[in-house]
């Protein structure tokens, strides 16, 4: 099925929507969080994503060649994930990650966004903010959410300052 919906995809005449194209990095994200992006496609376009349930989990392959529980365990242990912090206390096999999943994607700047309760990432992000602001030359955006909906709706003002801003 799915080869049949991608063979179906590139013979379409279907692009890619057009807008601000927005690196999103995140933690894990519920039902309330995921509006976050339905908040920035009303006005750019996320094209990359460091998420816990988004794409981080298929950048790095199972091995074949180990056994299924162990190949599953070893996958896990080297997603670049905070939970995963190795003695260094700058989080360089992070900023690694965000590189190798930003490039290529054109991006026009980032929104770091982070859940209060995960001290893990609230420690690394002011680093990879401003790694992607000198290094990269890109604005960043920081947010700091909960699991409340009304959370969502307070953002709201300054994810869209922040695309228009990109915009100009």
């Amino acid at each position: 099925m799915l080869k049949s919906y991608l063979d179906e995809l590139e013979s379409s005449s279907r692009t890619a929507p057009g807008g601000v194209r927005i690196y999103l990095s995140g933690g894990p994200m519920d039902t309330v969080n995921a509006e976050i992006y339905k908040l920035i496609e009303e006005s750019g376009v996320v094209v990359s994503d460091d998420l816990c349930v988004g794409s981080r989990s298929f950048w790095e392959p199972l091995d074949p060649n180990l056994p299924p529980l162990e190949a599953i365990a070893r996958r896990s242990l080297s997603t670049a994930c905070p939970r995963n912090m190795i003695t260094d206390p700058i989080p360089e096999h992070r900023w690694s990650h965000i590189l190798k999943t930003s490039g290529g994607f054109d991006v026009y700047g980032a929104i770091f966004f982070v859940m209060k309760c995960c001290d893990g990432r609230l420690t690394e992000t002011p680093h990879l903010q401003d790694k992607f602001k000198e290094e990269l030359g890109l604005p960043a955006l920081f947010l700091e959410g909960d699991y409340l909906a009304e959370g969502i709706e307070q953002m709201r003002s300054r994810v869209e300052a922040f695309i228009e801003m990109l915009e100009g």
